[in-house]
């Protein structure tokens, strides 16, 4: 009985860590978005000009988003499909 709690213990432990390094991973590039957000706010603060690199700042707010977002959708589908190759054991096979 007590190598099926091991067992069943180290399931849940894998689960564990694949939705933190999830969360983890999401978190890491909400942060990202974050620091650029922040540093551009800098920098256009500390700008005597309204006008940087031909670019006010809600249009660089608005391109850091949108790049941010598509970053996240494409980097999302990728992920899903590594994870599904680690679970089928193709993974691999697509490195070797």
């Amino acid at each position: 009985m007590k190598k099926y709690a091991v067992g069943l213990i180290n399931h849940h432990q894998i689960q564990l860590t694949y939705k933190f390094n999830v969360s983890m991973g999401l978190f890491n590039q909400e942060l990202g978005v974050l620091v650029a957000l922040l540093t551009w706010s800098a920098i256009f603060s500390s700008s005597s000009q309204g006008i940087i690199g031909h670019f006010t700042r809600s249009q660089k707010y608005g391109y850091l988003i949108i790049v941010s977002f598509r970053a996240v959708v494409l980097g999302m589908s990728r992920d899903a499909n590594l994870g599904h190759l680690v679970h089928t054991g193709e993974l691999t096979t697509h490195l070797l």
